[in-house]
């Protein structure tokens, strides 16, 4: 399926610093060097909707244990969309 024509539940999320974030604004499905602020977008779409767990595995990949990791980081604080 491609991205574009990939049907989301809601067409935007407002994100940490107030913009809206839109599916052609999140990480790349190839991105190869995951940053902190990637990881905390793809655990915010799934939050809020844009994406779902297994849309977010789909698309980039990572294993459930990885993603919960991800997501605990983000619960803590320890991941920033910014960084």
């Amino acid at each position: 399926m491609a991205d574009e024509d990939h049907r989301v539940s809601v067409p935007f999320f407002i994100g940490p610093d107030g913009e809206q974030i839109t599916f052609a604004q999140l990480p790349p499905r190839e991105l190869k060097s995951w940053l902190p602020r990637h990881k905390a977008i793809v655990v915010a779409a799934v939050r809020n909707g844009l994406l779902t767990f297994d849309e977010a595995c789909r698309r980039y990949g990572p294993y459930a244990k990885e993603y919960l990791s991800w997501h605990d980081a983000v619960q803590r604080g320890d991941l920033h969309h910014r960084g």
